[in-house]
């Protein structure tokens, strides 16, 4: 399980600091590609922020191609996620 800030330990804007923890969480090796994360309402409800930040944070890290979401499936790491990293 991957460690989750509370709305209050983030900056401002939120999504951005919810979406720098996920990356850290995976350049730090405790999400590997193929993971799963938890359902939005899951990582809203654990970090005390609204969906709609926890949407925005993955949709950034969807852009940045280090999750793939999926409809009935969820958030997975994704293999680019691993070479990113290996890559820094």
């Amino acid at each position: 399980m991957i460690a989750l800030p509370t709305a209050s330990q983030m900056q401002r804007p939120l999504y951005r600091a919810l979406r720098e923890v996920i990356a850290q969480n995976i350049r730090d090796g405790r999400l590997r590609p193929g993971d799963r994360l938890p359902t939005e309402r899951d990582l809203a409800r654990g970090c005390g922020v609204s969906r709609i930040t926890v949407r925005a944070a993955l949709d950034g890290l969807a852009k940045d191609k280090l999750v793939a979401r999926r409809t009935r499936t969820g958030t997975i790491i994704t293999e680019q996620a691993a070479r990113s990293v290996s890559d820094v």
